[in-house]
């Protein structure tokens, strides 16, 4: 098995990178959001239309919520795990590299 994935993920150029972590996170991303939408949708949480105006909103706050998580001095205690210190960024944000091997490593990818 090991074989087969080093020749699937040959000539990546990341002889590092934790692939089979990166499947695990996307794989469970996936099905807790599966999961989510199914009992959204059974409980009659989901509205029965979304608007171009609704579509921007969730993109907007995405991002915002992704850029604090990703960036934030205040969220680093979230990010130590996962990652290592590197400098202090423009204003309130820091620069981080992962740390770790495996999924420690990919979660330390995701998150800096």
């Amino acid at each position: 098995m090991q074989l087969q994935l080093r020749k699937t993920f040959a000539g990546y150029g990341r002889a590092d990178a934790p692939m089979v972590s990166y499947a695990a996170l996307t794989a469970l991303f996936n099905a807790l959001l599966g999961a989510f939408l199914w009992w959204a949708n059974r409980s009659g949480r989901l509205p029965q239309r979304v608007t171009a105006g609704d579509v921007v909103l969730l993109g907007v706050a995405t991002h915002k919520a992704s850029r604090l998580l990703t960036k934030d001095k205040v969220t680093s205690v979230l990010r130590a795990p996962f990652a290592e210190f590197k400098e202090m960024g423009s204003d309130s944000e820091v620069n981080e590299e992962p740390r770790g091997q495996g999924l420690r490593r990919a979660i330390g990818e995701l998150v800096t």
